[in-house]
């Protein structure tokens, strides 16, 4: 009975599932197809449109890195939320079998520039429209990408309507294809008889997915398995590496190369030996009026019998670098961390990519990823890297900088260097990619023929409490040293305006510093040089604003007294007061006691009487804090609704603990502590500092 529940348990199905976002899972592209705007790309839109004259184009990236070897696709559905519009009726679910592309990211500039009514409009470069499928480069076979040779019908799939999910089933042989050969992997298109709207990838919630069940795969026998080991494009010549991984001699094999202009089968000169290597040669014509990212070429090993198709093909590109790295990691790395590392200045990603030549015994995952990464760039950002830094959770790859998508927000308004609380910020929230950064991207897509890199001409620094209140009379410290230079520094005193233009200092500077003082308190602000490289590359090339988030107080801190101590505490959820002022006494609880959980959950202290406040000194049991609070206060006679804001807290994860909170120096009895997120907290001790006035 054991050995066969064993058995069970070890072929027991498991469960893959694929979201743009999700697990970092960022390779997703999707768009509508319109027949009455053909010539309109819509993949940067946040929903897809079903309904007669329209097809929705949906592709999943990274089936096959993520279907790990011996195992098959059991099963697959693509799951869809939808949000407007009549019942699903599902008129056709189809494979693509030609490459297409998303197009850009909608940016909040374009949204605001008007076309000339003049010219015919064009799609973007590249990008899917009902009319193309590689926007001024290729056509569908018919439009709406109908044609026997745009699209091939699954006729397995069927409709599952479950609330306002709608699951499309009946696809595992279809994402077994895709995982077998990731180069043929075009995605799906999806055909509804009536009007309907679906929640896109770009959304920013109920994107469409992908659910996978697997099983064990069946044993693959390797008599005949040539592998692409190499590819490179450059002065007119792409080369195919292929390397015999078989146990027997192959003959009679070829390597198909194919662009948009074409396709030719190149054949072998003779037969391949097992562990031989042979490189297989086509001309190509660069174009220069074309990024490298639209000069595909795509390589496929041909031969009877192969046993592993997803070592076959990759798709390569004129022009572009060669890397020692595995077939895999290279188009990883073009895929996902340059084509999805999208910002205001470049909706489609970085215009540069990767060939390969194979590596063996290299390393996996992100390791991987940051070899590659070290060989495209060297040491073009090395005075930006050394520097380094940034807010932990915005940061890429190289872990510096910063990786959110800014198009949802103007080119003026400058990016708040670590989380805030915002008007504009609140409402259209910048999500990091954790792929590549800004400045890596900018300098990637730069023009090559002009100096670089690019800073503002001006810089003006607002200095701001951290509820976004200027902090005048801040004295500002900036010291700069590039090389064996001795540093410079510069000291300013924040006007009443709350803003001060900073001095020139040189790009290449590899150390900037910058510290704050006010009423006694000193700390260091961070700033980096990148920051005004991504400022620029966002259309600040001569007038840039910064933003500086400051703790310091509105008045002096008398840091001798402490106004909590056993004082009364009590909390939302009705905690006795016994077991919670342990955190107003004197070295408090090593362990910490016990936050309620969710959002608008409290803790509150009675000062007694009504006092002006200068600090809140919070000490987290490790990590265990609100990720997010709020701290207000109010005085005698005053309802709680009434509290003021004193000082906010927006990822209390990334905090060495205990952690100070300074503000406006309010006079108030009641301190209160509100979870704005949703999960339970600990804390071992409470302090409060009175002002000194």
């Amino acid at each position: 009975m054991l050995a066969a529940f064993i058995v069970t348990a070890f072929q027991a199905p498991m469960s893959l599932t694929l979201q743009r976002g999700l697990e970092q899972i960022w390779n997703v592209q999707d768009t509508t197809l319109i027949s009455s705007d053909p010539d309109t790309n819509f993949g940067g839109s946040t929903t897809l449109l079903g309904g007669p004259g329209r097809t929705i184009l949906i592709r999943f990236g990274d089936i096959s890195r993520l279907v790990p070897a011996g195992k098959r696709v059991a099963s697959a559905s693509l799951v869809f939320e939808q949000q407007a519009g009549s019942p699903p009726n599902l008129q056709s679910v189809s494979t693509v079998r030609l490459p297409w592309n998303e197009g850009p990211r909608h940016t909040f500039s374009a949204s605001f520039t008007m076309p000339d009514p003049k010219a015919k409009p064009k799609p973007p470069m590249g990008s899917a429209t009902w009319r193309e499928r590689q926007g001024q480069i290729a056509g569908w076979d018919r439009p709406g990408g109908w044609g026997p040779k745009d699209a091939r019908p699954i006729e397995s799939a069927n409709l599952e309507i479950r609330d306002a999910s709608v699951s499309i089933t009946g696809l595992g042989e279809a994402v077994q294809a895709m995982a077998t050969d990731p180069e043929s992997n075009y995605g799906f298109s999806l055909r509804f008889s009536a009007n309907l709207e679906f929640a896109s990838s770009e959304s920013a919630k109920n994107r469409p997915r992908l659910e996978i069940m697997l099983a064990d795969a069946a044993p693959v026998e390797r008599k005949v398995d040539l592998a692409l080991t190499g590819f490179s494009a450059t002065d007119s010549v792409a080369k195919a590496t292929v390397f015999n991984a078989g146990t027997g001699a192959v003959t009679g094999y070829s390597v198909i190369f194919r662009t948009e202009e074409g396709e030719i089968s190149v054949a072998a000169p003779g037969p391949l030996a097992p562990g031989a290597t042979a490189v297989i040669e086509h001309a190509v014509k660069p174009d220069p009026a074309r990024p490298v990212r639209l000069q595909p070429v795509l390589a496929r090993v041909s031969a009877a019998g192969d046993a592993d198709p997803r070592n076959d093909a990759f798709t390569g590109y004129v022009g572009a670098k060669t890397i020692n790295c595995s077939l895999e990691d290279a188009r990883r790395f073009n895929e996902t961390y340059l084509g999805e590392s999208r910002f205001s200045f470049a909706p489609s990603g970085a215009d540069a990519r990767v060939n390969f030549q194979q590596v063996e015994g290299g390393p996996d995952g992100t390791e991987a990823m940051m070899a590659v990464y070290r060989q495209l760039f060297g040491n073009s950002l090395e005075q930006f890297s050394k520097a380094g830094g940034g807010y932990p959770g915005f940061v890429g790859l190289s872990g510096w900088g910063d990786t959110r998508f800014d198009g949802v927000v103007p080119g003026q308004i400058p990016l708040p260097l670590v989380p805030i609380s915002s008007p504009v910020f609140d409402v259209n929230p910048l999500v990091p990619s954790g792929l590549l950064n800004m400045t890596e991207v900018a300098y990637l897509n730069r023009d090559a023929a002009k100096p670089w890199p690019t800073v503002p001409k001006t810089v003006i620094l607002r200095v701001q409490d951290q509820l976004g209140r200027s902090l005048a009379g801040t004295q500002v410290s900036l010291t700069s040293r590039t090389g064996a230079d001795a540093p410079a520094t510069t000291d300013i005193t924040v006007p009443a305006t709350g803003s001060v233009i900073l001095p020139k200092f040189p790009a290449t500077a590899d150390e900037v510093k910058l510290s704050l003082s006010l009423n006694g308190e000193t700390e260091a602000a961070p700033f980096y040089v990148w920051q005004l490289v991504d400022q620029a590359s966002r259309g600040n090339r001569d007038v840039a604003f910064l933003e500086l988030r400051a703790n310091l107080p509105a008045a002096k801190i008398d840091h001798a007294t402490d106004l909590a101590e056993n004082k009364v505490v009590t909390d939302s959820v009705n905690t006795p007061p016994a077991k919670l002022i342990v955190l107003t006494q004197r070295g408090g609880s090593s362990d910490g006691v016990a936050l309620p959980a969710g959002k608008g959950a409290w803790i509150e202290i009675d000062l007694g009487r009504d006092r002006t406040i200068a600090e809140v000194s919070l000490d987290f049991a490790g990590d265990q804090m609100w990720k997010s609070f709020d701290i207000v206060g109010y005085g005698t006679g005053q309802p709680a609704s009434e509290a003021g804001a004193f000082a906010q807290e927006m990822d209390a994860r990334n905090h060495m603990a205990p952690v100070a909170y300074r503000g406006s120096a309010p006079r108030i009895r009641y301190l209160r502590i509100i979870n704005r997120s949703e999960g339970a907290g600990r804390l071992r001790t409470l302090q409060v500092r009175p002002a000194i006035l």
